[in-house]
């Protein structure tokens, strides 16, 4: 059985005096208490020594030990006591608030169900109201702010933006470092505006942060607030949000191809059952014909469409192609599907969402410009050619078992020469792994952000800096890095070893601060 050393000094009450006395007839025992704990603490019974149990009752361990004399002839009581104690644990005040942390961050539990386990673990002996609970969070959540606020953004300069909306339909702004995946920002807003975006990041640049890339989707508010804030900075609109958009419109497309099939299809089942004489079937029979003249050319729209649309996700990833290579092929890809749009009158979702597509093109492509300076910049630095990066990105997009694998291996084996080749690779490798097309990071955070939302009506701005610390400082059991396994992202950012959340706290003297208070 499990109790925190606050029941421990109940239980004594009871023991000595009965459940009928009164709080201050129980003070007026305090010197009996007092000696007893001290000889607990002497025995080592009890999680305390002398000097502690002294400050828990503000005097001076003198007083506890001239009590611990004054009540030896109480000794065969105490041993009862600690006969009785036996079946106990003693756990510390601190134990129980960390156990209501843990619930409330590793198993996302609502406050109900804390106070629950908490009477099924600690026998109703502890702390356990909402009012507690809720101000335990709200005082860590202050804590744990006060601890964000001492970490440097300095050296984050790739980040992925985001918007999450919580039960009451309110904003969180979101934002995460996507080298270290440290989360830097994590903020619940009135709006979602502009102004509002550029007041936040603004807020940010005070503690270092300097995004040169911004990925995120096409938010009007988001892209002008990243914008005002940082001028210089390369703002891609995110590869997924445009797929997704742009793949509803030819998921809409194929759904009604394959109605006008399955329709033609039922039609001619029911002609074909039809009785000659009967008058309905001819004009059945001449929907039918109109239908199945159409069919061919829609399912030929259909499956080029299909091929069409896979081309553009070809292209919009490491393809392997140059920007302006990828500019051309792309526009003749977009002038193939308004074509094919343009046949189907009644395809006004897919005009729609192609003229979006490619209004937001240039912005989506910026990864590529990206890649290409730093390929420029990477052959200055080491005296290669820039082509010789060129055909090894080229080659990067085909199978090592092909012919053409072997055949740009050997273009770029002349171009750099034998003695330069492995180290061009790795730079190119090095390069192409640290240019990011998509927010799917910081959508990652949204995902692990929402259970918390679920459970809750209203989330404070305390219990986000909690979350945002308890995710920061949680170690990397797996990732497809090596290097980030065993690591958090605080301690990928800073270079420094860093505990996980509830041994932060403690090392930053959470539960000292409330001990200090709690003794005053």
């Amino acid at each position: 059985m499990l109790t925190s050393l606050y029941s421990i000094i109940a239980i004594l009450k009871s023991l000595l005096f009965g459940d009928s006395g009164s709080l201050s007839d129980w003070y007026r025992q305090r010197s009996l208490l007092l000696g007893i704990l001290g000889r607990l603490a002497q025995a080592k019974r009890i999680p305390l020594s002398v000097p502690e149990v002294a400050k828990l009752f503000g005097v001076t361990p003198k007083t506890v030990y001239k009590n611990i004399k004054r009540n030896e002839a109480l000794a065969a009581k105490i041993q009862e006591i600690l006969k009785a104690l036996a079946g106990y644990i003693l756990v510390p005040r601190r134990n129980v608030d960390k156990t209501i942390l843990s619930l409330a961050l590793d198993a996302r539990a609502p406050l109900e169900g804390i106070q629950r386990v908490l009477a099924y673990v600690y026998d109703g002996k502890a702390p356990q109201s909402i009012g507690y609970i809720s101000n335990l969070l709200k005082r860590a959540g202050a804590f744990a702010e006060e601890i964000l606020n001492t970490i440097s953004l300095r050296g984050i300069t790739q980040g992925a933006n985001d918007e999450i909306f919580d039960s009451s339909n309110s904003p969180v702004l979101t934002g995460i470092d996507l080298d270290s995946t440290y989360i830097y920002l994590m903020q619940d807003m009135y709006d979602r505006k502009g102004e509002t975006w550029e007041f936040v990041m603004e807020t940010l640049k005070d503690k270092g942060l300097e995004l040169t890339v911004s990925i995120s989707d096409a938010g009007s508010g988001l892209l002008k607030g990243i914008k005002a804030a940082f001028p210089k900075a390369d703002i891609q609109i995110d590869v997924f949000h445009v797929f997704r958009d742009f793949g509803r419109a030819v998921s809409h497309f194929k759904k009604h191809v394959l109605k006008k099939v399955t329709d033609c299809y039922d039609l001619e089942k029911t002609v074909s059952k039809e009785k000659s004489w009967n008058a309905g079937s001819k004009e059945q029979k001449k929907q039918l014909k109109e239908s199945q003249a159409k069919i061919p050319a829609l399912v030929d729209d259909y499956d080029t469409l299909t091929i069409l649309y896979s081309w553009t996700h070809e292209l919009l990833s490491f393809s392997g192609y140059n920007p302006d290579e990828v500019k051309e092929l792309m526009r003749w890809l977009l002038e193939e599907m308004n074509a094919l749009a343009s046949r189907n009158s009644w395809a006004f979702e897919l005009r729609r969402e192609l003229a979006r597509f490619e209004e937001r093109l240039p912005a989506t492509m910026r990864f590529l410009d990206r890649l290409f300076a730093a390929f420029n910049r990477a052959a200055r630095d080491v005296g290669l050619p820039e082509e010789a990066f060129r055909l090894l990105y080229r080659r990067s997009a085909v199978p090592k078992d092909s012919e053409t694998y072997l055949e740009l291996t050997r273009q770029a084996l002349a171009v750099t020469g034998p003695e330069r080749f492995g180290a061009a690779e790795k730079t190119h490798d090095r390069i192409l792994g640290s240019i990011k097309r998509a927010s799917s990071m910081v959508e990652n955070v949204n995902s692990r952000l929402r259970p918390y939302m679920e459970i809750k009506k209203h989330v404070s701005s305390q219990f986000y800096s909690l979350i945002q610390l308890y995710l920061n400082t949680k170690k990397y059991r797996r990732s497809r890095l090596e290097s980030r396994v065993g690591c958090s992202p605080v301690e990928i950012l800073t270079g420094k070893q860093w505990p996980e959340f509830i041994e932060l706290l403690e090392e930053r003297g959470f539960w000292a601060e409330q001990t200090a208070k709690e003794v005053a």
